[in-house]
């Protein structure tokens, strides 16, 4: 039975997922610190808390270990900075002060994080770059059929709003669905 575990899946597949979450960190820490040098008119930076209470899935140790590692991944001119804040802390700030249910309350942490300003231009640049660079971007098109088919990649059947009665056939080595919350 052990060796069905560790052959057959269990301790490998946590390994695998683990191994894809940490790569998967050390990316977006990639991505946040290449954004904030980028576009840092875009952006406003602020400080995040994430409380924990008795209930909480994680431990207080177990977040601990996941900003530590998160530090590891983070650009020096773009630190995360993150802080375990201490009950001393809590009594003094005037707004973590007032969390409700204090005794259940295991740890506070907190990071720098940023929050985008006017998201809406961030994702009309996204687009107006990635045309410039060579792809074909369309608005207001609906996508009737999509089928990953050729080896080359996709074939998509699409319907332009101002045309709505010619279906267009495209053929595209990559698709990128930008319909963002929008989307159905």
């Amino acid at each position: 039975a052990a060796l069905s575990y560790v052959s057959g899946g269990g301790y490998s597949n946590y390994l695998q997922r683990a191994a894809g979450a940490i790569w998967a960190a050390r990316r977006a820490m990639r991505g946040r610190a290449a954004f904030v040098r980028e576009s840092p008119e875009r952006l406003t930076p602020l400080d995040m808390y994430y409380v924990v209470y008795d209930e909480h899935r994680y431990k207080p140790w177990q977040l601990e270990m996941g900003f530590r590692l998160l530090e590891q991944f983070e650009s020096k001119d773009v630190p995360l900075g993150y802080r375990r804040l201490s009950k001393e802390v809590l009594d003094h700030s005037p707004i973590l002060g007032e969390l409700r249910d204090r005794p259940r309350v295991r740890g506070v942490f907190q990071i720098c994080e940023y929050q985008y300003n006017w998201p809406e231009r961030i994702c009309l640049d996204a687009i107006l770059d990635a045309e410039h660079n060579g792809a074909v971007v369309r608005n207001y098109t609906e996508v009737i059929d999509l089928a990953h088919d050729t080896p080359e990649g996709w074939t998509a059947t699409i319907r332009d709003a101002l045309t709505p009665d010619d279906l267009i056939h495209i053929n595209a080595r990559f698709v990128v669905n930008a319909g963002g919350p929008w989307i159905n």
